[in-house]
């Protein structure tokens, strides 16, 4: 009997600002930062995942803020 291979989720996020870092919570998940685009492929059994990203904060010059998805 073969095995099932794992369920691929790919995701693109684009900012209209610059990226500092990305990083998701499950260490299977394949993250690639561009610029400001976000590549992520989750290799999981689940599509729920959390993406958090640090970008440059335009209410505050050269500071990082944060947010996940």
């Amino acid at each position: 009997m073969p095995m099932e291979e794992t369920p691929r989720y790919r995701v693109v996020i684009e900012f209209g600002r610059s990226i500092k870092r990305v990083e998701a919570l499950d260490k299977s998940t394949s993250v690639k930062r561009r610029r400001r685009r976000i590549e992520a492929t989750v290799n999981s059994n689940s599509i729920h995942e959390i993406v958090v990203i640090r970008y440059e904060c335009a209410l505050h010059h050269g500071a990082s803020c944060a947010g996940t998805i």
